[in-house]
């Protein structure tokens, strides 16, 4: 009889031991097939996050970052050399933009300006008309002005605002100032101001004299000549008038509806110039400040001595000379989301960092990581397990046949073949153990993982603002929320040919390994010491 029937007769005629090393290598195989489900689930429902997500990335100030940096021991105050928190300029965006992730990147100049000559058009404003919804006190209104390189604004173009009436940019208009600019409102703004389309406004930018003390910013103090150390009065056109594609519902009682009008709010409140302009008028106050400190001290002013003598240092003459600006750039594929975080970080300022439109998804990551640490753990603990555990069982029950053994010994047998006889046996009953783990363990994990997901996305949508937030994001107009049952939706925990065949790989690896100590024990068998 050769060695695979003596195989299969062994296992058939002992049933008992062949059951318990069946049920031993399922519960094992079960363990691993679930670590490995639960690694593939959370790989699977990243990448289907991933895809979900608009692949647009905005850049900040790394504030933790930076407080983590001055706080630690290495910082040195009077080092001129130790890094700054800079500004993200127009250079930082063009090497950024060559990047190979990047599609398309655009950048805007924004300007603020408090003025008394027009009203602050808010949503909130059609929804109780009577209301002063005017953000600083006696009619003062704070007005942004958001540059644009595009004949085409970003959220024109990206389906967030549209064009009611009117017309856009011209290219000779984005890179020239004239006495009267062209710019785009929105129809709010338009209709509470009673302008429309071919009206001018004014907008007067001043630079103010350092108030040392007393209320600022309110109308009085605006328009008194006596604070006012300059005054450009900056001339617009009303060439179009833009409104959201997203309905407000103010009926919508629920967090979700709450962030929604905040989002159209944010969205329509800004007043669309191209970056020549808004440049201009941002650069207002820079161009002038030593000027006026100049002529505060002709005429005995008093004087911050701390902020004059920053203004004069190589410091502050740089950051007179930059202009603050923002960017949004859009990838190729949501995917090369994380390679284009890493690139990016050898092109931005000091304490910069790059901000996805995660979707929500960030909330979770970190849960889902942690997740995927477990499984991993979890499985190689597994497989430490079965090595041990098979190496015994499978050693003791190969003393009870030692007679056996001995016996294929005396008559000549190959060791070789002895041992390919016990391979055999374990290899066979592995396979039918492990062909039920896979489902088995499949289904467990699926379930445990799933439920640890949805209490992750629960917790984390209950930690949401409903009132929004202050994200460049949110002020841009885009969504950058996902409901949680969008998220569940991507929870995917199917097992693909590969996972099958790693397992399967894993689990006879291990369970192959687990037989050398038994086939140490045969080959240290001395045939005349057994049967005698």
């Amino acid at each position: 009889m050769n060695f695979f029937k003596r195989a299969t007769t062994s296992i058939l005629r002992r049933p008992g031991k062949s059951v318990i090393l069946l049920l031993l290598i399922f519960i094992l195989g079960t363990v691993i097939s679930g670590a490995l489900a639960v690694e593939g689930a959370v790989s699977n429902t990243e990448e289907n996050l991933r895809r979900g997500m608009r692949p647009i990335v905005t850049f900040e100030r790394d504030w933790e970052g930076f407080d983590e940096y001055i706080m630690g021991s290495t910082f040195n105050w009077d080092d001129p050399d130790a890094p700054q928190m800079g500004m993200l300029t127009p250079d930082h965006v063009r090497d950024l933009a060559a990047l190979p992730q990047v599609q398309s990147a655009e950048y805007s100049v924004s300007a603020h300006v408090d003025v008394e000559t027009v009203i602050n058009h808010s949503i909130w404003m059609d929804q109780s008309p009577d209301d002063d919804f005017q953000f600083w006190g006696g009619g003062i209104a704070w007005l942004q002005f958001r540059g644009t390189g595009d004949s085409e604004p970003l959220q024109v173009r990206e389906g967030l605002l549209e064009l009611v009436d009117g017309r856009l940019f011209t290219d000779i208009e984005l890179t020239t100032v004239s006495e009267v600019n062209p710019a785009l409102v929105s129809a709010g703004f338009a209709r509470v101001n009673g302008l429309s389309v071919h009206d001018t406004f004014d907008i007067p930018v001043r630079l103010f004299f350092p108030q040392m003390g007393g209320m600022m910013w309110d109308e009085e103090f605006i328009t008194n000549p006596d604070n006012i150390f300059l005054e450009e009065v900056f001339t617009f056109e009303v060439i179009g008038l833009v409104d959201a594609v997203e309905e407000a519902d103010f009926n919508d009682m629920s967090e979700e509806g709450h962030a929604a009008l905040n989002r159209i709010d944010n969205m329509l409140r800004p007043i669309h110039v191209s970056n020549a302009v808004a440049e201009t008028m941002q650069r207002f106050h820079a161009d002038n400040v030593l000027d006026m400190h100049a002529y505060m001290a002709e005429n005995d002013m008093e004087i911050d001595p701390w902020a004059l003598e920053w203004l004069e240092t190589d410091a502050g003459q740089a950051e007179l000379e930059q202009v603050s600006i923002e960017s949004v750039m859009i990838l190729e594929d949501p995917l090369y989301m994380d390679d284009f975080i890493e690139a990016a970080a050898d092109y931005l300022p000091d304490f910069w960092r790059v901000e996805p439109l995660a979707g929500g998804f960030d909330a979770i990551s970190t849960s889902m990581e942690t997740l995927q640490d477990i499984a991993g753990w979890v499985l190689w603990v597994s497989i430490g397990a079965t090595l041990l555990i098979l190496s015994l069982l499978i050693t003791l029950f190969l003393r009870d046949r030692r007679h056996e053994m001995g016996v294929y010994l005396a008559l000549g047998e190959k060791k070789g073949k002895i041992i390919s006889q016990i391979l055999l046996e374990v290899v066979v009953t592995a396979v039918v153990a492990i062909t039920l783990a896979v489902f088995t363990g499949n289904m467990i994990s699926g379930m445990m993982s799933q439920n640890m997901l949805q209490n992750e996305i629960a917790n984390a949508q209950g930690d949401r603002d409903p009132w929004g937030s202050w994200s460049q994001f949110d002020q841009l107009g885009f969504n950058n929320e996902m409901s949680a049952e969008d998220m569940m939706e991507a929870f995917d925990i199917s097992i693909s040919i590969e996972t099958i065949g790693i397992f399967y790989a894993v689990g006879l690896g291990a369970v192959i390994l687990s037989t050398f100590a038994p086939v140490i024990y045969v080959v240290t068998l001395n045939p005349k010491k057994v049967l005698m």
